[in-house]
């Protein structure tokens, strides 16, 4: 329950930003640290940011294909609409991040923490879960095509 209500929190404040800060791109880039702050519509595509501290970090709609979030912490943060195409999320913490209608195909989210996750009509295209945690995730309308579950197992229930 208390995690559904800072997930509540969380979207609230997100949508009550309405634009990135550039002292926080700045801050992010320079220390891979940047929890709480706002990167709304960023580009982030390409960098690489392994190990980054993102706690409940607001990246709404942000450009971030390709990125490199290699056991990075994302705890919290709002990734709602975001471009996450191949991106590498190995080991990655999104415990209870916000990945609404985002597109993580060719995402590598091997070993990831997605407990409590919210991946609402996200694209997981050819994806890879294996060995995530996906305890409590809301997978409603999520897009499963070539896509390899936790287990190893190949789900092919969403192609078209």
């Amino acid at each position: 329950m208390s995690l559904l209500i800072t997930l509540g929190l969380v979207v609230f404040s997100a949508t009550r930003a309405g634009a990135f800060d550039p002292f926080s791109l700045k801050k992010l880039k320079e220390t891979k640290e940047c929890s709480r702050c706002d990167l709304t519509r960023t580009n982030l595509a390409g960098l690489d940011l392994e190990h980054a501290d993102l706690r409940m970090a607001v990246l709404f709609n942000a450009a971030m294909n390709g990125i490199n979030l290699k056991s990075a912490n994302l705890k919290g943060a709002v990734l709602h609409g975001v471009d996450l195409r191949a991106a590498n999320l190995l080991e990655a913490n999104l415990t209870g991040t916000d990945l609404r209608q985002a597109n993580l195909a060719d995402a590598n989210l091997s070993g990831a923490n997605l407990t409590g996750v919210i991946l609402y009509k996200a694209d997981l295209t050819d994806a890879d879960l294996t060995g995530a945690t996906l305890k409590y995730a809301v997978l409603d309308g999520a897009i499963f095509c070539r896509t390899i579950r936790p287990s190893g197992q190949k789900d092919n229930t969403g192609c078209r």
